[in-house]
């Protein structure tokens, strides 16, 4: 179906031949496609891999541009994706709308655009802009629970500590290769290879490019947040570690003493006066308790517990 752009998107039957004041947009389903694209002089290629869409990409055609969309969309705590493709030719942009979602979107945001003065290249821009419009906020919920993980760490609270790290690394890794994508489509609308925009109006995709380069930056920028404290927790459980092993050592260095003593006395020589002594077991328990009552306050002054 295509439709004139303007204040709504307004049905049309056939394409006017040159768009009239106003740019044209086609949503079209896969068979639409299969049909109509050959007629449009869109490749046979590019028709088929409407049907695998892997990455967000755009490459630059004789005369029009062909792009696809994985757009991450989140859900509850699973991200899933949204694919589309596009097609771009002078005054004209053709969607790939499959399940029939990006009709109400669009419609949406040309009323709220005001797209009845919009140049074709507004369209555009305005279209990919409304892909990354709450994305910041995305972000900021990520960053959000990252800082809060490492309040868990400083507080001693490591429990589940890898898993959760581990599931906010690939959210993010997710978004940065996202982001990373759309300002190569940026970019590749910059450069007007297929000469389907005014000159004039390319800044808007330099724009769009400059803020999808900045939500990429932020991506990248609680990705290193994430390592540093995974650091943090490492130096935690470290300290944990070393607790545990000075206890272990304050204990055997208790005990090594004692054991000195059972060991010296249970060498059983005859000539050893003290096995005949009446006093020789209180003695020896004594002398255990004072080298004890020694050991502990040797380690209380050194500040070892």
């Amino acid at each position: 179906m295509y439709y004139r752009v303007g204040k709504k998107l307004e049905p049309l039957g056939v394409p006017l031949p040159d768009g009239g004041a106003h740019p044209l947009l086609a949503l079209m389903s896969p068979e639409e496609l299969r049909r109509e694209g050959p007629v449009l002089g869109f490749a046979e290629r590019t028709i088929q891999e409407c049907g695998n869409i892997r990455l967000s990409k755009i490459e630059s055609l004789y005369g029009y541009l062909f792009g696809t969309l994985r757009i991450p969309l989140k859900n509850k705590n699973a991200w899933k994706h949204e694919a589309l493709a596009f097609y771009i030719k002078k005054g004209l942009l053709v969607i790939l709308d499959e399940k029939g979602i990006i009709q109400k979107r669009l419609a949406a945001l040309a009323t709220f655009k005001n797209w009845d003065r919009a140049s074709f290249e507004q369209m555009i821009y305005d279209i990919l802009n409304d892909l990354i419009r709450d994305d910041l906020s995305i972000l900021e919920g990520l960053e959000s629970r990252i800082t809060l993980l490492e309040e868990n760490v400083l507080n001693d609270a490591l429990a589940d500590f890898n898993r959760k790290l581990t599931l906010l690394r690939r959210e993010l890794l997710y978004l940065h290769s996202y982001y990373e994508e759309l300002v190569g489509i940026g970019e590749e609308l910059q450069e007007n290879e297929a000469a389907v925009f005014e000159p004039k109006r390319l800044k808007l995709f330099k724009l769009f490019t400059e803020r999808a380069a900045r939500l990429s930056s932020n991506a990248q920028t609680l990705r290193e947040y994430s390592m540093q404290v995974r650091e943090v927790y490492q130096a935690q459980v470290d300290i944990q570690q070393n607790r545990v092993m000075k206890v272990l050592a304050v204990v055997t260095t208790l005990f090594s003493p004692l054991a000195l003593i059972v060991g010296w006395y249970g060498m059983n020589f005859t000539g050893m006066p003290e096995l005949r002594w009446p006093m020789g077991y209180p003695m020896v328990i004594m002398l255990s308790i004072a080298v004890v009552v020694a050991c502990l306050i040797f380690f209380r002054r050194k500040k070892f517990f």
